[in-house]
């Protein structure tokens, strides 16, 4: 396997994505009504629950509409990106109704990781997830959240089989970029989206006016949702304790920890100009594959914002917090030096035993996939128009009140 990946080697990857777009594809305009209509006929369900998502399908809409340089690739992955989450969307609504006693089911202590993208928050999910007291949503749970898998079934549900093939798709470099698998622990904004809340709709295309809206917008109905989802899976296999990761939740932190007002935050923190180029890097990787003429500059404008928003949020909900142990600050270095340790004084701070089997499967995952596994990810940061020095003296006060580690 190649040992150095850039996001232009996933344009090398289009030819195996091309497969997936029918003959003679016919372009036709992103419209909620039609796109709603489509999902339904194809699940047999009608009902979609709370109406307020609706203003999140359209903003979403427009925003595909006005990027004219998709490709008939990124034209089709769009349109069925919108009909699968809205099919996705159909089904919890429908088994939460059919299964009302799903809401009793109650949400204990949750872990949540945030921080910066790019910030070790993957891997601190992963670790955390070995813990045999914690379950994550998976990916091929959150791609199939229902009916949820039973414990008879957890290992065997052909429908991981069915997400592995998917993901087999992937191309090199952006797997190297973000390992994907099945049965990895899933991002938290793969769940928001069923509410069409969430920064995952950038993955087709930048929509910088959608990401402007979504930071503006309540975020509750999205997270009662979001807890559903997880009402649901905990109701079929009994869990102790869930592991949730998503940086996006900086920017709504207020309502995640109104939604879970019991929530161990894990507060990641890097070099946010490191994060940016990463994110920026890793983004267009899954983006180039529908719109190859995508600018790097324009791109990370639009991340550099995005990221400095969602931090200071977060920094003011923590300005907020009297009492300061409220979350746990993680750093990439330490992490990334000795993640056992790391792991166990999140434990330790929120007054929690650090299970010796939990520590003994950290070493072991971590020696069986090291880092850089799957290659290395590397990017040019002037390609991006990123200074250092500005964007240093942007954060310089999230760098500063949290001593975060410059790397360059």
């Amino acid at each position: 396997m190649k040992k150095e990946w850039t996001w232009r080697d996933a344009i090398d990857h289009i030819p195996v994505y091309q497969q997936a777009l029918p003959g003679g594809y016919m372009r036709a305009p992103f419209i909620a009504e039609n796109l709603i209509d489509t999902a339904r006929a194809r699940t047999t369900l009608e009902d979609l629950g709370d109406p307020s998502f609706l203003e999140g399908l359209n903003k979403v809409c427009e925003a595909y509409s006005r990027d004219h340089n998709l490709t008939d690739l990124g034209h089709f992955t769009g349109t069925e990106f919108l009909v699968s989450t809205l099919a996705r969307r159909l089904q919890i609504v429908d088994w939460h109704k059919a299964h009302p006693e799903v809401q009793n089911e109650i949400i204990d202590r949750p872990w949540i990781i945030t921080g910066l993208t790019r910030s070790g928050s993957s891997l601190t999910s992963q670790l955390f997830n070995l813990d045999p007291r914690v379950r994550s949503p998976l990916t091929w749970e959150v791609d199939h959240p229902v009916p949820p898998t039973q414990l008879v079934t957890r290992y065997s549900d052909p429908r991981i089989a069915e997400c592995a093939r998917a993901l087999a798709h992937m191309a090199p470099a952006q797997k190297a970029m973000h390992p994907w698998d099945a049965l990895y622990p899933q991002e938290c904004v793969l769940m928001t989206q069923m509410g069409f809340q969430s920064i995952m709709f950038q993955n087709i295309s930048l929509v910088p006016e959608y990401i402007e809206w979504l930071f503006d917008s309540d975020m509750r109905p999205a997270y009662r949702l979001h807890k559903q989802m997880l009402q649901i899976w905990q109701d079929a296999i009994p869990t102790a304790h869930w592991g949730l990761k998503a940086p996006a939740h900086m920017a709504a932190i207020d309502v995640v920890m109104e939604t879970y007002p019991d929530a161990r935050i894990i507060w990641n923190h890097r070099d946010p100009l490191s994060c940016i180029a990463s994110h920026t890097s890793m983004t267009i990787a899954f983006e180039c594959i529908k719109n190859p003429n995508l600018d790097p500059r324009k791109a990370a404008e639009h991340f550099t914002w995005q990221w400095w928003t969602a931090l200071n949020r977060m920094m003011a909900y923590d300005k907020a917090q009297k009492d300061k142990g409220w979350c746990y600050h993680l750093y990439y270095n330490q992490l990334a030096k000795n993640p056992t340790e790391s792991i166990g004084s999140a434990y330790s701070h929120f007054g929690e035993s650090f299970d010796p089997v939990h520590a003994r499967s950290i070493g072991k995952f971590l020696a069986q996939q090291p880092k850089d596994y799957y290659g290395k990810h590397i990017y040019d940061m002037k390609e991006m128009g990123l200074d250092p020095l500005i964007i240093r003296k942007q954060f310089a006060e999230y760098i500063d009140t949290y001593n975060v580690p410059l790397e360059y």
